[in-house]
């Protein structure tokens, strides 16, 4: 199956979305599992269900392993009082910051480059994605983090996809910051068909509205 070796086991860096099964939750998110298993199971009976692909929690890591930015990030959280409103919005700035300022490794940016362009030969030169999180640990009992991480939506074109790509891995908030210490997020990049596409691709003819 693409996006696997011949053992099995998950590409490094990026995945398209079939390849991707609920097994697969500690290494892609809970969101880009669910999809992929919608994917294997739903596609093969005719349910239509927009392709894509992943970042695995690998590449961030390899991401975070730049220039000390993980040890950086840990020491600044280290002695963090979260009661401490100031504290907790200069921090989760100055981290925000580290991480846009850090650039993505080469070896993510030919694999996102890659996989972008596999995706655009079955689409329209100016089709969008939606590019989103999917945490390896998310909404369990003692930690939620729903609406913490970033959405971007209508990207079209490489350059734009890698900069929201970046953008997502930058969290806004300083809860989400922490969190990185927990949990490894991962990004999901997904075709968005525009509403002619969208009729077209799933044999719908336009009509009236009842």
């Amino acid at each position: 199956m693409a996006g696997r070796d011949t053992g099995g086991k998950l590409n490094s860096t990026i995945v398209p979305l079939q390849a991707l099964r609920i097994s697969d939750v500690a290494q892609v998110g809970g969101k880009n599992a669910s999809l992929g298993e919608l994917l294997g199971q739903l596609s093969k009976l005719g349910v239509k269900v927009p392709d894509g692909f992943a970042t695995t929690a690998d590449a961030l890591r390899a991401f975070l392993a730049q220039d000390g930015l993980a040890d950086r990030i840990t020491t600044s959280l280290r002695d963090l009082d979260v009661n401490d409103v100031e504290q907790l919005a200069s921090t989760g700035s100055r981290i925000r910051q580290w991480i846009l300022d850090t650039p993505l490794p080469p070896a993510m940016l030919e694999d996102i480059s890659n996989a972008w362009q596999a995706m655009a030969r079955g689409h329209a030169a100016d089709f969008a994605v939606a590019v989103r999180s999917s945490a390896t640990a998310e909404d369990l009992p003692e930690a939620s983090f729903a609406g913490q991480q970033e959405t971007f939506l209508n990207i079209r074109g490489l350059p734009h996809l890698i900069e929201a790509v970046h953008q997502v891995f930058a969290p806004r908030c300083t809860t989400t910051a922490r969190s990185l210490t927990a949990f490894i997020r991962t990004l999901i990049i997904i075709w968005l068909p525009s509403q002619s596409a969208y009729s077209t691709w799933c044999g719908l003819k336009p009509g009236p509205v009842a």
